[in-house]
C-alpha cells in the first residue's frame, strides 16, 4: 500500500513539474507564437510545404508525420493568413490559462481531423490549413468562456459567446450545403473545402473542455491567469 502511494505522489510529483515547466515565460502565449510561426514558415518555403502537407500517397508510402504536420501548411497568403490570425487569438486564450491543456488539444485534434479525413474523405490526395485546429480551439474556448462569464452573472459576455457559437453551427451548415468557405476564397486557392474537419475539430475541442470539467477543474473567472483550478 505504501509502495502504491508513494507511486502516485511520485507521478503527481512529475505531472506538477511538467505544468510548472510549459508555465514558464510568465503571460506569454509561447506555444501559440511558435505554432503560429511554424505554420508561415511551412506555408511560405516551398520545400516545407512539399514535406510537411497531408499527402495520402506519401503517408502510403512511410512518410506519416505528414499526418500531423498538414495542418501547418495552407494554399496560399488568403487561407494563412485567416487561419494563423484566429489560431492567435484563441490559442493564445486557451494558453494563459493552461498551456497543457493546449498543447494535448492541438495534438488531439489534429491527429482525430486528419483520421476523419483519412476515413471519410480517402479521394482526398492533399489536405492543408489550421482551420480545423482553429474550430478545436473555438469549441473548447466558448464553453470555457461561457461558464466563466455565467459564473460572474455576466450575461452580455454569456449572450455573445452564445451568439458566437450559433454563428459557427450555421457557418459549418452553410459549408455542408454549398460545398464552399465563408472567409477564404477556396476556388482562388485551389482547393475544395471539407467541413467535416470544422466539424470534428470543434467536437474534439468541446470534449476536452467537458473532460476538464468532469475530473473536478472548476472555471474562475477569465481575468485571473488561472481559468482553472482542481478541487
Amino acid at each position: 500500500m505504501d509502495g502504491a502511494v508513494g507511486q502516485v505522489a511520485s507521478v503527481g510529483r512529475e505531472r506538477d513539474a511538467l505544468h510548472a515547466a510549459m508555465r514558464g515565460w510568465g503571460g506569454v502565449p509561447i506555444l501559440t507564437i511558435l505554432c503560429a510561426a511554424i505554420a508561415v514558415a511551412a506555408s511560405t518555403v516551398p520545400q516545407w510545404s512539399g514535406w510537411f502537407t497531408y499527402d495520402r500517397g506519401a503517408i502510403l508510402a512511410g512518410e506519416t508525420w505528414r499526418f500531423l504536420t498538414g495542418h501547418v501548411t495552407h494554399w496560399n497568403v488568403d487561407h494563412l493568413v485567416w487561419d494563423v490570425a484566429i489560431f492567435g487569438i484563441l490559442g493564445a486564450m486557451v494558453e494563459r490559462h493552461d498551456r497543457p491543456t493546449l498543447l494535448g488539444l492541438i495534438l488531439l485534434s489534429a491527429a482525430a481531423i486528419s483520421a476523419a479525413t483519412w476515413l471519410f474523405h480517402p479521394q482526398v490526395e492533399q489536405y492543408r490549413g489550421l482551420s480545423g485546429l482553429d474550430s478545436a480551439l473555438f469549441g473548447f474556448a466558448v464553453p470555457m468562456v461561457f461558464v466563466a462569464a455565467r459564473s460572474r452573472r455576466e450575461s452580455g459576455v454569456m449572450l455573445f459567446v452564445a451568439a458566437l457559437a450559433a454563428g459557427f453551427v450555421a457557418k459549418v451548415g452553410w459549408e455542408f450545403a454549398t460545398g464552399k468557405t465563408l472567409f477564404v476564397d477556396s476556388s482562388a486557392a485551389g482547393f475544395v473545402p471539407l467541413p467535416l474537419v470544422h466539424a470534428v475539430g470543434a467536437l474534439v475541442g468541446f470534449a476536452l473542455w467537458a473532460s476538464r470539467r468532469t475530473r473536478g477543474s472548476i472555471p474562475l473567472s477569465i481575468d485571473d491567469g488561472e481559468l482553472f483550478h482542481d478541487r
